[in-house]
Parts: C-alpha cells; structure tokens; sequence
C-alpha cells in the first residue's frame, strides 16, 4: 500500500512538472514566432522620414473674425503703442 502511494505522488509530481517545462516552452516558441513575425512583416519595417525640399510658406490667418472684431483688435493694438 505505501509502495503504489509513494508511485502515485512520484507520477503526479513527474506529470506536473513535465505540464509545466511544457507549457513554458511552448509560450517560448510562441513569443519566437511573434518576434519573426515583428522582424520581417513589411509592416513593421523601418520607412525613412521623407525630406521636405520645400517650407511652407507662411500665410497670414485672418479668417475666422468678423469685421467687429478686427475693428477692436486694431483699436485695442493702437491704444497701446
């Protein structure tokens, strides 16, 4: 009788301990194939930035105020010089 028990608790520990050396190389394999994947998708691949050859030009902003309003921006601005 404690010759099967002590077979029981060495099978179960075996069978345990195999689950879990398993399972952590499966999810070593896993995150191995997500990395190739990562390292060759053209997604993911380096794009340079492109160079601009040209600046903007800067324009001036008026729109978006009514002539009330420029009227008092410029009085408030003379005011103040």
């Amino acid at each position: 009788m404690t010759f099967q028990l002590v077979i029981i608790w060495a099978l179960v520990i075996s069978v345990t301990a195999w689950f879990f050396r398993d399972e952590r190389q499966r999810a070593a394999r896993r995150l191995e194939e997500r990395a190739a994947h990562f390292a060759s998708a053209p997604a993911y691949r380096y794009h340079a930035p492109v160079a601009q050859t040209t600046s903007p030009e800067m324009t001036r902003r008026t729109a978006g105020l009514s002539d009330t309003q420029r009227r008092y921006f410029e009085e408030l601005a003379r005011q103040g010089q």
